[in-house]
């Protein structure tokens, strides 16, 4: 099973590096992450596609929220831009389809696409079990789901 240690340090390297390419400033909130907490690959891949795509469309602040706990690791990223309709993607904008939704569905865990505060923005909500073997999560391919809409994934069967 492939980790990711020290996630929240990962992410505000991540967060740094977006800064300095765009017009974008991230806050980044940890709970429950000590020192060198370690969680899935697949659901920092995700939060970094999601930090990256609300650097790209929507600037301004975003806040990466990371929520670790025994079992379950947590990531919302929240940005105060136009928004986004999940089903209105055209079919080549993978980043969102597979990189986001589709890697979290392949891993075991779950992924959202909701408004943001007060109908501004986009939040992109993801959550994923400690336990699960993330090296599912970085191939390719799979379904999609649509915002406001979450998929789990158990024993190779989606359920809604």
């Amino acid at each position: 099973m492939e980790q990711v240690e020290a996630v929240d340090t990962e992410l505000r390297a991540h967060a740094a590096a977006l800064e300095n390419e765009y017009a974008v400033r991230f806050e980044i909130v940890a709970v429950g992450a000590g020192e060198g907490v370690v969680a899935p690959t697949a659901i920092v891949a995700a939060a970094r596609e999601a930090m990256l795509n609300a650097a790209r469309h929507a600037g301004g602040d975003v806040t990466v929220y990371l929520e670790v706990t025994p079992d379950r690791v947590t990531l919302d990223v929240t940005d105060r831009g136009p928004g986004i309709d999940a089903e209105a993607l055209p079919e080549g904008r993978m980043g969102v389809r597979e990189s986001i939704l589709g890697r979290m569905e392949r891993a075991g865990g779950t992924a959202r696409i909701v408004p943001g505060p007060g109908g501004n923005g986009a939040a992109v909500r993801l959550s994923l079990p400690r336990d699960q073997d993330s090296t599912q999560g970085q191939s390719v391919g799979g379904p999609t789901t649509v915002p406001n809409h979450t998929v789990n994934v158990t024993e190779g069967k989606s359920h809604e």
